[in-house]
């Protein structure tokens, strides 16, 4: 008969563990030496982040100008084509009269 601490569902959930390392104790300089390399590679790494971050900042700067320089580009153009919208109409204008000019001038030449 089994004793009541030795069960086999409790020696099955123990054997498929296995055995475990014991914790080891180290000492207090690797303890420091490991604190230092957490520490530097916590800085490495929030250097990066600073540096992604720059480049960022800049990339958005850099397309902030061209933004810029794109809406001003068409604001020319659009003052441009204010600026030449009435000489077409007014040309459009003397078009049908020069061309009636033209048929009187070749009707009475040809008589």
């Amino acid at each position: 008969m089994e004793r009541l601490g030795q069960t086999r569902k409790r020696n099955a959930h123990t054997s498929c563990y296995g055995v475990t390392k014991p914790n080891r104790r180290g000492s207090t300089t690797e303890a420091v030496q490991i604190l230092k390399e957490k520490f530097k590679n916590k800085k490495e790494i929030r250097k990066e982040e600073i540096e992604l971050k720059k480049k960022e900042q800049e990339n958005k700067a850099a397309q902030h100008q061209m933004l810029k320089d794109l809406q001003r580009q068409n604001q020319q153009q659009y003052q441009d084509v204010l600026r030449i919208m009435p000489e077409q109409q007014h040309r459009q204008e003397q078009q049908p009269q020069n061309f009636h000019m033209l048929f009187l001038a070749t009707a009475t030449a040809t008589e």
